[in-house]
């Protein structure tokens, strides 16, 4: 579990510098982009809880080619893709994954 957290942080740094408009919107609305039980239900599960089975075998097909890198590169681009939709969110409470 200890890993996954290391990964969790990781992944944190990783958002702040490719998306910094997305942190500081999160910032501004009092997430201060504690997604925490997000990623770490992401990455504890291997996407499985969250996304369709197609797109998470194809994740573990990566993952196994490519190694823990593919976990933060399926993360980014899903906050890639649902960044439009979580800048419209005006609190925590209203974010779904």
């Amino acid at each position: 579990m200890a890993g996954v957290i290391v990964d969790s942080t990781i992944l944190h740094k990783f958002i702040e510098c490719y998306m910094p408009d997305l942190v500081s919107y999160l910032s501004e609305i009092g997430c201060e982009l504690n997604l925490d039980t997000i990623i770490l239900k992401w990455l504890v599960s291997l996407f499985v809880q969250s996304l369709p089975i197609k797109f998470s075998l194809i994740i573990w097909d990566m993952l196994f080619l490519e190694g823990n890198i593919v976990l933060f590169k399926a993360s980014l681009g899903l906050f890639k893709i649902l960044k439009k939709d979580l800048m419209t969110k005006t609190s925590m409470g209203n974010i779904q994954f």
